[in-house]
């Protein structure tokens, strides 16, 4: 599933979008990663045709995302269906992409470009990614943010900055529709 940035990036145009502040929205959509409990509850996963699917409408059913943590929460799980239900099939094809972790290296060779088209604040985010009350799991906190700062370059093998950039885009827009 999507890295932190493609995270931030549908966050803060959800946030632009519907005007609302961004900072716990950011937060929110980092949460179910790092939390310690159980990552297919975090994620309200059901099985899919290939994958266990996150589940954003059982989410929605059981929270108020007029909360802005709560909104970003959502964006998160959201933003992990389309990209295993759409993405994949539609660009990629092929999926094993998780077994042998080659898509993991395709999301550190775009997140600059991504980080770059949509002017994530990093040095801000990173101020902003700290959870005092929540029960998160600290050291996939750290690598989360390390995240944001590598800066690797190379060919890609499945993804395509471009492509990628315009789905996040895309499921921005379709978020906005889905909870109104």
């Amino acid at each position: 599933m999507p890295g932190i940035v493609p995270h931030m990036i549908v966050a803060k145009l959800v946030s632009e979008k519907l005007g609302v502040e961004p900072d716990d929205v950011y937060r929110g959509s980092l949460l179910p990663d790092i939390l310690k409990d159980d990552k297919r509850k975090n994620h309200y996963k059901k099985q899919g045709e290939h994958f266990l699917i996150p589940s954003p409408e059982e989410y929605k059913e059981k929270n108020d995302i007029n909360n802005p943590l709560y909104l970003g929460y959502y964006t998160h799980l959201a933003l992990d269906k389309y990209f295993l239900e759409e993405y994949i099939p539609k660009y990629i094809k092929k999926y094993t992409i998780f077994d042998d972790l080659s898509i993991y290296k395709d999301y550190d060779h775009i997140n600059y470009e991504l980080i770059k088209r949509f002017n994530l604040d990093k040095e801000k985010l990173k101020n902003i990614l700290q959870y005092k009350e929540y029960n998160v799991n600290e050291e996939k906190l750290s690598k989360n943010i390390d995240q944001l700062f590598s800066i690797v370059t190379g060919p890609t093998i499945h993804l395509n900055a471009k492509h990628f950039g315009d789905f996040l885009e895309e499921i921005s827009n379709r978020i906005i529709t889905e909870i109104k």
